[in-house]
């Protein structure tokens, strides 16, 4: 809540929705506060949805953690050699298939800062 405008509201809809539970025992007085805040927090502000910082991450490495994780329900299932050998195989393809895909993205964005830097440009602006 960086601005007053957005605190001011946020407090006033927090005792708005307090006072018209003022009547509740002590028992469900935590409960009661914490929906009001969680209520009034949907309301005022915005929801900031989660950075997914995994790009490298694509449907080939989806599939083999997908494969690996059918292998270690199958091991957990049935407790033999084969099954296990299954499962450690699976683990080195996804884990094979990852570090591929995230040294791949890592050297892209060498490539790409590099022709940056002999260009003089910066990926981010500066804003004044």
């Amino acid at each position: 809540m960086k601005s007053p405008e957005t605190s001011s509201a946020y407090r006033e809809k927090l005792n708005e929705y307090l006072a018209r539970h003022d009547d509740v025992d002590i028992n469900k007085a935590w409960t009661l506060f914490k929906i009001a805040i969680t209520q009034t927090a949907s309301t005022i502000l915005d929801r900031i949805d989660r950075v997914t910082h995994k790009d490298w991450f694509d449907a080939e490495c989806e599939q083999a953690t997908i494969s690996k994780n059918k292998t270690y329900k199958r091991m957990q299932q049935r407790n033999t050699q084969k099954a296990l050998e299954e499962y450690r195989t699976a683990r080195s393809e996804e884990k094979r298939v990852h570090k591929q895909k995230k040294k791949i993205f890592i050297e892209r964005g060498l490539e790409e800062l590099e022709c940056l830097r002999g260009n003089s440009e910066s990926k981010y602006s500066i804003k004044n």
